[in-house]
């Protein structure tokens, strides 16, 4: 253990400093002053566990800290240093995701126009206008009414795609439940389009479905 003397190390006011981020991961900053001759035998080594004083560095939850980042700054005086230590749990900082954790996104669409005649567009069908609310746009001079869909799109790996015409274009345009989406009205969906990119090691595919409330009419079964 770092004995404190006169000539340090003593810490700064206000440190150690704790706060934790968006994932409840905790860094610690350590702040103190040394006097230059004694600088190198209060300084923890990278990734220790324990600060100037030989203390192990824990954050709120007991878990143990490592040092990730030392910097020295020079003091007021001219054999005095200002050194700064950061804790933190490494290992949890960043994870990253892999592409077979299958990533999702949706996209809301309202920008569909379709004819006024058209069936689609009733609350009976499925639609989001009454019979009078049609009437009332048809008064108006309206000829066509916005009928609201979303896109979804789902992406996997698929280690045994091969480049076919029928792997490409395999149940495009036909209805079904899409993957990854629990709950689904198999006719309320089907698959519009996919993007495939192979790389050297995997083959990803991001397929894209529609979605309409009011169902599809399959161009292909």
């Amino acid at each position: 253990m770092v004995m404190i003397g006169a000539d340090g190390p003593k810490n700064l006011p206000g440190y150690p400093e704790k706060q934790s981020d968006e994932n409840g991961d905790w860094t610690v900053v350590e702040r103190y002053w040394v006097k230059e001759n004694i600088l190198t035998d209060s300084l923890p080594a990278h990734h220790a566990t324990v600060n100037q004083f030989g203390e192990t560095v824990t954050d709120p939850d007991a878990n143990t800290l490592k040092c990730i980042s030392r910097v020295i700054q020079r003091g007021e005086a001219p054999d005095v240093r200002i050194v700064e230590l950061t804790y933190s749990q490494t290992s949890t900082t960043w994870t990253p995701r892999p592409a077979n954790d299958n990533p999702k996104a949706v996209r809301v669409l309202y920008a569909n126009e379709i004819p006024i005649d058209d069936e689609r567009l009733l609350t009976t069908n499925g639609g989001i206008y009454t019979s009078t609310d049609i009437e009332k746009a048809r008064a108006a001079e309206y000829e066509t009414l916005v009928l609201p869909t979303a896109e979804y799109t789902y992406t996997e790996l698929d280690a045994n795609f091969s480049w076919t015409e029928s792997d490409i274009v395999d149940n495009l345009f036909v209805t079904g439940a899409p993957a990854g989406v629990g709950g689904a009205t198999a006719s309320k969906w089907r698959i519009a389009g996919r993007e495939i990119d192979d790389s050297e090691n995997e083959v990803k595919i991001k397929t894209v479905y529609e979605f309409n409330n009011s169902g599809f009419v399959p161009i292909h079964t």
